[in-house]
């Protein structure tokens, strides 16, 4: 029995594990074609400047590790420019 817990603890990491690095790699993406959408579009100063905050926070948050922000900053810029 305690062997059977210590392979489910284990399997539970790897996804864990693997599911961090599918966010790792989605941030660039997401930042990127954020900034590029955004450089294609004529929107106001302040629409301009709150979508770069957006994604420069995003930015910082990839570096820094925590994917799952980065992700949920970078979709936010990316729904403003969606709407426009």
């Amino acid at each position: 029995m305690e062997r059977k817990a210590l392979g489910i603890f284990v399997f539970v990491g790897l996804l864990l594990f693997a599911a961090e690095s599918g966010w790792a790699r989605q941030c660039p993406t997401l930042i990127k074609e954020g900034r590029d959408t955004l450089s294609k579009i004529k929107l106001p100063k302040v629409e301009e400047d709150r979508i770069k905050d957006l994604l420069d926070e995003a930015q910082k948050f990839h570096d820094n590790g925590d994917h799952a922000a980065s992700v949920k900053k970078a979709n936010q810029a990316l729904g403003i420019l969606k709407k426009k």
